[in-house]
């Protein structure tokens, strides 16, 4: 599987959100939220 790909599915499943939402706006402070 492309890393790309493998991206998007561990992002949908940690941020439970679609995807093509997640990627749509900068994830920085949701990946913070994460692993705070």
């Amino acid at each position: 599987m492309p890393k790309v790909s493998v991206a998007q599915a561990i992002i949908k499943i940690l941020l439970n959100e679609d995807v093509e939402k997640a990627f749509s706006v900068p994830g920085e402070d949701q990946v913070r939220q994460i692993f705070q």
